[in-house]
């Protein structure tokens, strides 16, 4: 072990400092805990990755039931992400709503695209693994996963956290309100479930990933599968497989994933061909794949890029306004104030970002870069942020 700490407030009210064994939401980092546990489901017979959804989810036979356990794990099933359906959605992210209500929510809600045709990040695919498991085994999700998983290997703090209550050892969720550092308001573990709601300290997912990619939790077939590429139907392939991104990072293979809940932003990172895993755990404001990336380039030996900002008038800016929904990340507005070019998002309200580019802009305290993406007819459509951890993030423009 390289480097094990932590840095300022757990509970800023009790004055709780930080330390390695403080207990954090790790949000999105659940989807490897999900894959995993499908994996091992797999392996033992009781699943396929063919498996149609309505197959085991027989309430659940809209458009999206024909997908497979495959198109839910790799986010190509066309399913609408939750986070997708604005009020319908954020109205109740607080409450604690059953199965059959988050059906409710979902069931009715047309494809995106046929399954296997496209790629686009969606938790309520891996709300549905979480309900598949449940169904499979008969066990509550996070009791099959303490059996499976974090019993064996010793990780006494990974688990299911409701924030709305006290966790042991756990960090509090917080963010920016103007100047003013306010509590942010948990989310139900009930809706994140299987893909946001399990909790860690950073030191028991350092053990977990050496864990994962040491063959100690899944087989060598099965970890195969977590960290290829995904293959879409018209042949192009996608860097994210099964609750994982696996890229070239400055030319050392990364495997991670990104996670950001209402006030915690995570990344896990490891360099399996180099015996290094990186855990950030943020119970605030900050990049913690910026860090990440900075403690990668400084034991890998590699240099970062650096980016000087460039003149652009109000006009030139005007193009880069509207909102984008960007996978892992959620909802960045941008939106153009006194001369300057402005953007909402990660529990932020106002973060100035600067041009480096015609098509490129960048914040620079968290090292992020935005790249936007146009089409033939000159419309900005998309974006494509890099600088969080190893792995790059697209987004689509919603409005």
């Amino acid at each position: 072990m390289l480097l094990q700490s932590g840095y300022g407030l757990a509970d800023v009210e009790l004055g709780m400092p930080v330390t390695a064994e403080s207990v954090f939401g790790i949000a999105s980092l659940t989807k490897q805990f999900t894959s995993a546990a499908i994996m091992k489901l797999v392996e033992a017979g009781k699943v396929s990755l063919t498996d149609s959804v309505s197959q085991h989810i027989p309430e659940y036979p809209g458009p999206g039931g024909g997908a497979t356990l495959h198109h839910l794990l790799s986010h190509t099933s066309g399913i609408p992400d939750f986070q997708s359906l604005g009020q319908r959605y954020w109205s109740k992210m607080h409450l604690d709503l059953s199965t059959a209500e988050m059906m409710e929510l979902l069931r009715d809600e047309r494809l995106d695209f046929e399954p296997g045709t496209a790629w686009s990040y969606s938790n309520s695919g891996y709300y549905l693994l979480g309900m598949v498991i449940e169904r499979v085994t008969g066990q509550p999700y996070a009791s099959y996963l303490e059996d499976v998983f974090f019993g064996p290997l010793g990780l006494t703090s990974i688990t299911q956290c409701d924030f709305s209550e006290a966790v042991p050892n756990g960090a509090r969720g917080y963010f920016l309100e103007g100047d003013t550092l306010v509590n942010a308001d948990p989310m139900s573990a009930h809706i994140s479930f299987s893909a946001g709601a399990l909790c860690s300290s950073v030191a028991d997912l350092v053990r977990w990933s050496s864990a994962l990619h040491s063959g100690r939790v899944v087989s060598p077939a099965s970890l195969e599968a977590m960290t290829a590429p995904t293959t879409l139907a018209d042949g192009s392939v996608h860097r994210y497989g099964y609750g994982l991104w696996s890229v070239d990072f400055h030319g050392a293979r990364s495997v991670s994933h990104p996670g950001a809940s209402n006030g915690f932003i995570t990344e896990l990172a490891s360099y399996p061909d180099h015996d290094l895993t990186i855990g950030v755990l943020i119970n605030g404001i900050g990049n913690p794949g910026k860090l990440e990336d900075q403690l990668a380039a400084e034991v890998l030996g590699f240099e970062l890029p650096k980016f000087d900002p460039i003149p652009m008038d109000e006009a030139g800016l005007q193009k880069f306004v509207g909102t984008y929904r960007v996978e892992s990340l959620g909802p960045l507005g941008f939106y153009v104030k006194d001369g300057g070019l402005y953007m909402n998002g990660l529990a932020q309200r106002e973060i100035a970002v600067h041009p480096y580019a015609e098509l490129g802009v960048y914040w620079e305290d968290f090292g992020l870069q935005m790249m936007f993406e146009r089409a033939e007819s000159g419309d900005i459509t998309g974006v494509v942020v890099r600088g969080w951890g190893p792995q790059e993030m697209a987004g689509s423009r919603v409005r």
